[in-house]
């Protein structure tokens, strides 16, 4: 019973930390934005965030409203949904495809590497403190590389849960580890800087899994009920900086939850063998 409160009390912290955190520092450097230029640049990067996930989403719902028009000049033209449909749905097919192919996927594709750059200027400003350097360049990349080889893994993990047989129970366990990897996106900029490396944080998340799964949540679940993949990353790049913000502004105990589960455990084997197999 004593666990089952502890686990509970960590999942509320770590809800109430994701989203009171993020809008205590917006609040904050809102409020400061022309007393301090540490507020001005995170204001400055956030709302560029913001720009490129409205910039996207705004182009989508100007061509679904295009469709409409279309679809409905091409009834006025040539009559019943039964006498055009197999002309509409050509039609309709070929322009989503030529919309997604030079214009959706390539403003992804920019906007992936824009804000990675963007969220690591929005961590390194909001930092509270002096950045450790790694060791070494070499363990520096090594470290960064496999680092994102789990988070893929983790990820396809995460999404093979819905296959589950009784679905309910799949989804529940899907969410559980988005979050937990939202939960590492949003800290992995404050614990890198930390100086910690990947096993220490795979280690920390799996020891308070509560927490971070309280954490990852809202964004989990803001992400889990989009209809498809282009919103799910226009709503990222809207969501992930207050993540990042929360991140930084809390103070963990480690002491306060063990209750580990090996949720990494798969993952970090699979990467180990494939380091091992490839040159």
């Amino acid at each position: 019973m004593d666990n089952l409160k502890l686990i509970i009390c960590g999942f509320k912290d770590g809800l109430y930390d994701s989203i009171f955190f993020g809008i205590y520092v917006i609040t904050t450097v809102l409020t400061q934005q022309h007393q301090s230029p540490k507020s001005t640049n995170v204001l400055k990067r956030i709302r560029q965030c913001c720009l490129l996930g409205g910039l996207l989403m705004f182009s989508m719902m100007i061509f679904n409203y295009f469709l409409i028009l279309l679809n409905m000049a091409v009834t006025f033209i040539f009559g019943s949904q039964e006498q055009h449909g197999a002309t509409w749905s050509w039609l309709e097919s070929t322009l989503s495809t030529l919309f997604s192919a030079l214009w959706v996927l390539p403003l992804i594709f920019i906007s992936r590497i824009v804000t990675a750059l963007w969220f690591q200027d929005i961590a390194d400003i909001s930092f509270r403190g002096r950045p450790q350097a790694f060791k070494s360049i070499s363990k520096l990349i090594a470290d960064t590389l496999f680092s994102m080889l789990i988070q893929i893994l983790f990820l396809i993990q995460a999404n093979l849960f819905y296959f589950f047989p009784i679905g309910f129970i799949g989804q529940i366990l899907s969410i559980l580890h988005t979050s937990l990897l939202y939960s590492l996106y949003s800290f992995e900029y404050k614990w890198f800087n930390m100086g910690w490396e990947l096993y220490k944080r795979l280690h920390y998340i799996e020891r308070m899994w509560p927490y971070f799964f309280g954490f990852g949540l809202p964004l989990a679940l803001v992400t889990h009920s989009l209809p498809n993949y282009y919103l799910n990353t226009a709503c990222f790049a809207f969501l992930f900086p207050l993540f990042i913000l929360s991140a930084n502004e809390t103070h963990l105990d480690l002491k306060k939850s063990d209750h580990k589960i090996p949720f990494f455990s798969g993952v970090v084997w699979i990467s180990n063998k494939l380091m091992i197999v490839l040159p």
